[in-house]
């Protein structure tokens, strides 16, 4: 995983599993912070791990006993 700023310096954040972006994302969303940009960042990584663990769990084949 890295962080990354583009010409804008807006952040992005690069190869993250879906379990470091949820636990990312929590800490972003949930912090006393006033800074909107990082509140936003933890929105959008909720988004993409909601779509990363949604196909994770669609090609997981699970055994049934």
């Amino acid at each position: 995983m890295y962080i990354d700023t583009d010409s804008k310096g807006n952040l992005s954040i690069n190869h993250i599993s879906p379990e470091e972006a949820s636990a990312i994302a929590l800490c972003l969303i949930n912090s006393p912070s006033s800074n909107e940009q990082m509140v936003t960042l933890g929105k959008k990584l909720t988004d993409e791990a909601k779509k990363a663990f949604a196909y994770k769990n669609k090609n997981q084949k699970t055994n049934v006993f």
